[in-house]
């Protein structure tokens, strides 16, 4: 059986929280420093240096389609509500029926149409961006 313990440091190396002295230190303390590069040695890296390793991003920004379906809800809903109170009201139906049935035709229309709004608005997002 061992008694070996395989978190203590290698006979002649220093764990990285203490320094030479004994003296501890918070790992990551350079860190903290922004005066302080990694290697205390290193001057600090400048605002061109910084430029040259850091690779540019974009962002892109789709469209959110359950947003734009929604709206097209919306608006089915409200021509319907017009067309249920501005039109004549026949003898057999009431008025709220009459919204009911047209707000379920309006309504997948407003939808679909708000989805294809929202396609056609991702696909001129990304018309440049494609190489």
């Amino acid at each position: 059986m061992s008694t070996h313990d395989d978190t203590a440091p290698p006979v002649g190396e220093q764990n990285p929280g203490t320094r030479a002295s004994g003296e501890s230190k918070p790992v990551g303390a350079a860190a903290q420093d922004p005066s302080r590069g990694a290697d205390p040695g290193q001057p600090p890296l400048g605002a061109a240096e910084i430029a040259a390793l850091a690779a540019p991003s974009t962002t892109r920004r789709a469209p959110r389609y359950g947003r734009f379906a929604l709206a097209g809800v919306i608006v089915g809903a409200l021509v319907s509500a017009l067309a249920a109170i501005l039109g004549p009201e026949p003898e057999t139906l009431s008025r709220g029926t009459i919204f009911l049935l047209v707000f379920l035709a309006l309504g997948s229309l407003g939808a679909l149409i708000g989805v294809l709004l929202a396609i056609a608005a991702d696909r001129r997002s990304l018309r440049g961006q494609r190489p």
